[in-house]
Protein backbone atom coordinates (compact mmCIF):
# COMPACT_ATOMS: atom_id res chain seq x y z
CA UNK A 1 0.00 0.00 0.00
CA UNK A 2 1.92 3.02 -1.22
CA UNK A 3 -0.45 5.37 0.62
CA UNK A 4 1.45 4.52 3.81
CA UNK A 5 4.27 7.06 4.25
CA UNK A 6 6.71 4.44 5.56
CA UNK A 7 6.10 2.19 2.52
CA UNK A 8 6.59 5.06 0.13
CA UNK A 9 9.69 6.14 2.04
CA UNK A 10 11.15 2.65 1.84
CA UNK A 11 10.45 2.42 -1.88
CA UNK A 12 11.98 5.84 -2.51
CA UNK A 13 15.06 4.89 -0.48
CA UNK A 14 15.48 1.65 -2.44
CA UNK A 15 15.00 3.47 -5.76
CA UNK A 16 17.53 6.15 -4.80
CA UNK A 17 20.13 3.54 -3.89
CA UNK A 18 19.54 1.73 -7.18
CA UNK A 19 19.77 4.99 -9.16
CA UNK A 20 23.16 5.70 -7.57
CA UNK A 21 24.31 2.20 -8.56
CA UNK A 22 24.66 1.15 -4.92
CA UNK A 23 23.60 -2.18 -3.44
CA UNK A 24 20.18 -1.67 -1.89
CA UNK A 25 20.13 -2.04 1.89
CA UNK A 26 16.83 -2.60 3.67
CA UNK A 27 17.34 -0.18 6.58
CA UNK A 28 14.98 -2.09 8.86
CA UNK A 29 14.60 -1.48 12.59
CA UNK A 30 13.89 -4.74 14.33
CA UNK A 31 12.54 -4.75 17.87
CA UNK A 32 15.06 -5.92 20.48
CA UNK A 33 15.39 -9.62 21.25
CA UNK A 34 12.76 -10.72 23.76
CA UNK A 35 10.40 -7.86 22.92
CA UNK A 36 6.74 -8.72 22.47
CA UNK A 37 3.90 -6.49 21.24
CA UNK A 38 1.64 -5.34 24.06
CA UNK A 39 -0.78 -3.07 22.21
CA UNK A 40 -2.61 -2.98 18.91
CA UNK A 41 -0.27 -0.15 17.94
CA UNK A 42 2.74 -2.44 18.50
CA UNK A 43 1.13 -5.07 16.30
CA UNK A 44 0.45 -2.49 13.58
CA UNK A 45 4.12 -1.44 13.66
CA UNK A 46 5.13 -5.08 13.15
CA UNK A 47 2.71 -5.33 10.24
CA UNK A 48 4.28 -2.25 8.62
CA UNK A 49 7.75 -3.71 9.13
CA UNK A 50 6.63 -6.97 7.52
CA UNK A 51 5.25 -5.06 4.54
CA UNK A 52 8.52 -3.12 4.15
CA UNK A 53 10.37 -6.43 4.08
CA UNK A 54 7.91 -7.65 1.48
CA UNK A 55 8.72 -4.66 -0.74
CA UNK A 56 12.45 -5.41 -0.45
CA UNK A 57 11.92 -9.12 -1.15
CA UNK A 58 9.73 -8.43 -4.18
CA UNK A 59 12.24 -5.98 -5.61
CA UNK A 60 15.13 -8.38 -4.95
CA UNK A 61 13.29 -11.06 -6.88
CA UNK A 62 12.72 -8.64 -9.72
CA UNK A 63 16.19 -7.07 -9.89
CA UNK A 64 18.44 -9.77 -8.46
CA UNK A 65 20.60 -10.50 -5.46
CA UNK A 66 23.51 -8.43 -6.79
CA UNK A 67 21.38 -5.28 -6.36
CA UNK A 68 19.64 -6.53 -3.19
CA UNK A 69 22.33 -8.42 -1.26
CA UNK A 70 20.40 -8.68 2.03
CA UNK A 71 17.64 -10.93 0.73
CA UNK A 72 18.55 -13.85 3.00
CA UNK A 73 18.75 -11.58 6.05
CA UNK A 74 15.38 -10.06 5.17
CA UNK A 75 13.87 -13.50 4.76
CA UNK A 76 14.99 -14.41 8.28
CA UNK A 77 13.74 -11.10 9.63
CA UNK A 78 10.37 -11.61 7.93
CA UNK A 79 10.07 -15.00 9.61
CA UNK A 80 10.86 -13.49 13.01
CA UNK A 81 8.38 -10.65 12.51
CA UNK A 82 5.68 -13.09 11.35
CA UNK A 83 6.32 -15.22 14.43
CA UNK A 84 5.95 -12.19 16.71
CA UNK A 85 2.73 -11.21 14.94
CA UNK A 86 1.30 -14.73 15.14
CA UNK A 87 2.15 -15.00 18.84
CA UNK A 88 0.50 -11.64 19.48
CA UNK A 89 -2.64 -12.62 17.58
CA UNK A 90 -2.88 -15.92 19.45
CA UNK A 91 -2.71 -14.07 22.74
CA UNK A 92 -4.82 -11.15 21.52
CA UNK A 93 -6.66 -11.02 24.81
CA UNK A 94 -3.48 -9.52 26.24
CA UNK A 95 -3.22 -6.79 23.59
CA UNK A 96 -4.67 -3.45 24.54
CA UNK A 97 -5.88 -0.79 22.19
CA UNK A 98 -3.38 2.03 22.12
CA UNK A 99 -6.06 4.70 22.31
CA UNK A 100 -8.17 3.36 25.14
CA UNK A 101 -7.33 2.28 28.70
CA UNK A 102 -7.48 -1.41 29.60
CA UNK A 103 -10.68 -2.43 31.35
CA UNK A 104 -10.50 -3.17 35.05
CA UNK A 105 -12.73 -6.13 35.12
Amino acid sequence: NMREPCHLGALLSYASQMARGEPVMPGLSMPPQGWAPRTESDLMKLELLHKQIGIYMWLSGRFGDDKFPRREECDETASRVAELMNDAIKSSGRLRAHHRPASRG
